[in-house]
């Protein structure tokens, strides 16, 4: 993971850039420079300096808005869910929103209005931190809010994150997260929760391996071993993504993010990444077991992943667990407008 206290520094830095067109007195100007291109609206009333915005990726443009929206907001309402995960550097399995998310007290309603997602779950029990002046869910509550309110192929993207040692010391353990668990009995999608936090496993490294491993789990497939290591007589070979030993295969899934990111290509280009890769699985068939591959497009098409692991004889050895299926009401609360 990226160094999150750098990175909260550069976005507190765009944070106190952002120019407010009441206090600065200059509302036409600055809705003059926006439509020439040299501002962008961030939210109403407020610009950034365009060529900072667009430098941020979606969940960096969700924590200013998230930062900037807080000091605004009444006392008594708390940064949380999908707003959280984005402010601790966490990854979200769908596109950030433009909502942010605030728990409240129960007796202040669950109305949601001007971007603004209320969750009237109460105050009293809720684990917060201060991070960036703010308060805000600690990492454990935030992922076990998740865990409540969305499907498992979505939280587990949160839960195996929160748990991941890959920056350091990891956010949270599995036990913090099971000890907040016990706190909600009877909370509505505490069974699918329970199931979710015994799902999590801090091994996988991307987003896109723990949906995987989620949408495998939900196919009835047998678990896989995460990041097992290879080595032929030339060395290691490489970690792979999933290895089930019984049936002599190894799963990987194919991220864009190595072909396109500047930093995990190390120097190199895309094509030299798409060489470096086939180089790698040619090893790797060469000690004998066979490679499924897939892409984020296979996680979303309705039965691809399932005729892909078929196809390399994977069986399906479990019915699906329909009770970690599906969020409320059979939908996913977390979309962009």
């Amino acid at each position: 993971m990226h160094d999150r206290t750098m990175e909260r520094h550069e976005l507190n830095l765009l944070h106190t850039s952002l120019l407010d067109e009441r206090q600065d007195g200059a509302s036409r100007a600055l809705r003059r420079d926006a439509a020439h291109g040299a501002y962008v609206r961030v939210a109403r009333g407020s610009y950034a300096p365009a060529d900072e915005w667009h430098a941020l990726d979606p969940r960096e443009r969700h924590c200013v808005r998230a930062l900037l929206r807080a000091e605004r907001l009444p006392p008594r309402h708390v940064l949380s869910h999908v707003t959280a995960a984005a402010l601790w550097g966490l990854p979200i399995a769908t596109r950030w929103p433009d909502d942010i998310d605030v728990t409240v007290d129960r007796a202040t309603g669950g109305r949601s209005e001007g971007q603004v997602r209320r969750h009237a779950t109460g105050l009293d029990d809720l684990e917060t931190r201060q991070l960036d002046g703010v308060t805000v869910t600690s990492p454990a509550q935030t992922a076990v809010d998740i865990a409540l309110a969305l499907p498992l192929r979505s939280s587990v993207v949160v839960l195996d994150a929160v748990l991941s040692a890959r920056g350091g010391a990891a956010l949270a353990t599995k036990a913090e997260l099971e000890r907040l668990l016990d706190t909600m009995t009877g909370r509505r999608g505490i069974r699918r929760a329970r199931a979710a936090v015994d799902f999590a496993d801090g091994r996988a490294e991307s987003p896109g391996e723990s949906m995987s491993r989620a949408v495998i789990h939900e196919l009835g497939f047998p678990p896989p071993i995460l990041q097992e290591a290879f080595f032929d007589r030339d060395g290691l070979i490489g970690r792979v993504d999933f290895w089930w030993p019984e049936h002599n295969l190894i799963g990987e899934f194919d991220g864009m993010t190595k072909y396109l990111s500047p930093e995990l290509r190390g120097g190199r280009t895309a094509e030299q990444v798409v060489v470096t890769e086939k180089r790698r699985e040619d090893r790797l068939r060469a000690n004998g077991p066979r490679v499924a591959r897939w892409i984020t497009d296979d996680l979303r098409r309705r039965g691809a992943l399932r005729a892909i692991l078929l196809s390399a004889g994977l069986p399906i050895t479990h019915r699906r667990p329909s009770f970690v299926a599906r969020g409320p009401r059979g939908q996913e609360p977390y979309r962009a407008r």
